[in-house]
């Protein structure tokens, strides 16, 4: 980014990047590996709801901070970050159903009674330059950061802040494809 002091109380910038991000949501310890190693002929489980999301954008922005005197040695700063953001990929899936029966057979084969999963995921030629941007939106971040001298021999100050990042939101074009995977009655997977 560029970032440019126009004068002790004041700076703007220029800021850009990406970030990739995801996470899982209450995955079930029962289906990791450590716990399904331990599974024999004959064993059934139950699959609680679980979901999990990743994606990833680029950004391009302009950012400004000022700070202010405050009363007996302290500042207080704000900062805002306003932000173009263009969508490079998304993916969803989501256990939408308590899974009642998730049985062991013969020969390591596994049968689910019931599953309803859902899922997104962005799609497009990344050969086309036009297709690497998958959405658009916009998003903030703002912070405020409080700093006080003390007279203290022993401390010299005190300082703190808080942010919230990544606040908006990105609208994905056609290259969203969704859609559900559903089994109603026994069947091996």
């Amino acid at each position: 980014g560029y970032f440019k002091k126009q004068n002790e109380k004041f700076s703007w910038g220029i800021i850009s990047g990406a970030e990739f991000q995801g996470g899982i949501n209450n995955f079930p310890d029962q289906i990791t590996y450590e716990y399904y190693k331990t599974y024999r002929e004959g064993n059934i489980i139950q699959i609680p709801l679980w979901n999990a999301i990743g994606y990833g954008y680029f950004y391009l922005g302009v950012n400004g901070s000022t700070s202010f005197d405050l009363h007996d040695n302290s500042i207080i700063s704000v900062g805002l970050n306003i932000k173009y953001l263009g969508g490079l990929t998304y993916m969803s899936l989501e256990n939408a159903e308590y899974i009642e029966s998730y049985s062991f057979e013969k020969n390591e084969d596994v049968v689910v009674s019931n599953l309803l999963l859902n899922y997104a995921y962005t799609h497009g030629s990344e050969a086309d330059i036009s297709n690497v941007i998958k959405g658009n939106g916009a998003g903030a971040d703002v912070g405020i950061y409080y700093s006080k001298k003390l007279k203290s021999k022993q401390i010299r100050g005190i300082r703190g802040g808080m942010s919230v990042k990544n606040f908006g939101f990105i609208n994905f074009n056609d290259a969203l494809r969704k859609g559900s995977l559903e089994i109603n009655e026994p069947t091996g997977i």
